[in-house]
């Protein structure tokens, strides 16, 4: 029985923590784990309450690689 059952691997989709997340993957097939992948982004630089949410959903949305 393996003492690892979950897996967090954050990314930021750069070539680095592409690495990174194939080592977790191997990790997780290696120990039967429950993987989950964090992607990590950039805030805008200001929002205010009068911006447009919406808008800035579907950015981060477009920006998000799917591996």
């Amino acid at each position: 029985m393996s003492l690892i059952k979950k897996i967090l691997a954050p990314t930021d989709c750069s070539e680095t923590s592409k690495d990174t997340i194939n080592f977790a993957l191997n990790l997780k097939k290696k120990h039967d784990a429950k993987l989950t992948i964090l992607y990590i982004t950039t805030p805008p630089e200001y929002i205010d309450e009068f911006s447009d949410t919406n808008n800035l959903y579907r950015q981060i949305a477009d920006q998000t690689v799917a591996y």
